[in-house]
């Protein structure tokens, strides 16, 4: 479990792209430690190949495309969309090893999902849902953050708010974390925490689309799931507090996924929506600067723990304290620990 050496499970769908980023330029990129190239064929459809070419290495992202071929830039090897080599210019016969591995992918509202293990288990495995972020009456916006840092550091940041009053202090301003314990469940190779929050100041990111000014009280609900190691799903449901309105719950949801490249850096994409108010450009630029500030702080302080990680020797025989807040957390470890065991076919 180590946040130094390869702690990610190969069948789990992971985010690989935005659809707009893949087109018939190749993307080239890692994911668990393992180069790929993402192309789009003539027809629209997404290609994932390892970014490889088995004649002498070289990176086939930095290759074009003939067709729906991929060409090597180094000797002009060509590769179709299954992976099989389809010329070789200086000869006519073809190896039978002369071949690249593919990797299956499928595109779901503005995601690129990868599977990087058994290509069977990849058919019977559906998608994460994220209806918000397709679904009518939603107002969403999207980023991505490259961190220094483990997947997992992020997964168990998400999953332990009670950072907010001290790490997000003076961005998020979301009160109600510092005291008492929210409610865990675990099912389903899931963990999700749920608490309930009494007449607490609005947070700027929840009024904003709205126009609830800050420090409104109202009560809400925060609540969020560990879906796999790929997904946190998480969100806060509030009572609208303006006198003279319907009553009715305002809801703001977070999308939180994180893609290995190696143990020590990850992809970080997030999607966030509301279903009231509107975005003008106005409140759009407001939120969007907010969130990049928040999660800029998120991940100063992870690439900080990851360097205390790499480099303090004594870090295999440290003693890490937890607490209560960590429940999620803990949860999501041994969620994770089953996952790597089956795939080494040890009893979980």
């Amino acid at each position: 479990m180590s946040a130094m050496k390869p702690n990610y499970p190969e069948n789990s769908w992971w985010v690989a792209a935005v659809g707009e980023e893949v087109t018939r330029t190749p993307l080239g990129r890692w994911f668990l430690d393992r180069p790929v190239v993402l192309y789009r064929t003539e027809a629209g459809e997404v290609v994932a190949l390892e970014d490889r070419c088995p004649h002498r290495w070289a990176p086939l992202s930095r290759g074009c495309l003939v067709g729906d071929d991929i060409m090597c830039p180094y000797h002009g090897f060509r590769f179709d969309a299954t992976g099989t080599c389809t010329k070789i210019p200086t000869q006519q016969t073809i190896p039978a090893m002369a071949r690249v591995k593919t990797h299956a992918v499928r595109e779901d509202g503005p995601f690129v999902w990868i599977w990087m293990g058994d290509p069977a288990r990849a058919q019977v495995t559906p998608l994460p849902e994220l209806p918000f972020l397709s679904g009518p009456g939603w107002n969403t916006m999207r980023g991505y953050m490259p961190v220094k840092a483990n997947y997992m550091l992020i997964q168990e940041n998400v999953l332990d708010l009670t950072h907010f009053g001290f790490l997000h202090a003076d961005t998020l301003e979301q009160k109600g974390w510092e005291g008492g314990d929210s409610e865990v469940t675990v099912a389903d190779g899931t963990v999700g925490y749920r608490k309930q929050m009494r007449q607490e100041p609005v947070a700027s990111f929840l009024g904003i689309p709205d126009g609830i000014g800050y420090g409104q009280k109202a009560d809400r609900v925060d609540w969020g799931h560990f879906v796999s190691p790929a997904v946190h799903h998480a969100g806060v449901d509030i009572v609208d507090p303006r006198p003279g309105r319907e009553a009715r719950t305002l809801r703001f949801q977070i999308t939180h996924l994180t893609t290995p490249e190696s143990p020590g850096r990850t992809h970080y994409w997030y999607a966030l929506g509301h279903d009231y108010g509107e975005y003008t450009p106005e409140r759009c630029a407001e939120l969007t600067d907010l969130i990049v500030a928040t999660f800029t702080q998120d991940k100063d302080v992870l690439e900080a723990v990851q360097d205390v990680i790499e480099r303090d020797a004594r870090h295999a025989d440290s003693v890490e304290v937890s607490v209560t807040a960590d429940r999620p957390a803990l949860q999501a470890r041994r969620i994770l620990r089953a996952m790597l065991e089956s795939e080494q076919g040890r009893t979980p």
